[in-house]
């Protein structure tokens, strides 16, 4: 689930220039608690793939490898 979410993160930047909601994101997996779309989130932030500014909305950033 991890893998998905992050590749509609990374397409939904290129389209729209910001990050998707927790809602959207939910929306298109399929997922309709938010919290366990936050879990992911979280997760992909922990292994290094996201980032995101607390308190900010729409500041996740897919982290690229070099």
């Amino acid at each position: 689930m991890g893998e998905k979410i992050l590749a509609f993160i990374d397409a939904y930047i290129q389209e729209h220039e910001y990050s998707p909601s927790i809602r959207e994101i939910g929306k298109e997996m399929g997922i309709s608690s938010t919290s366990h779309v936050s879990y992911w989130i979280d997760k992909l932030i922990e292994d290094g793939k996201l980032t995101k500014t607390p308190h900010i909305a729409r500041s996740i950033r897919v982290v690229k490898d070099d």
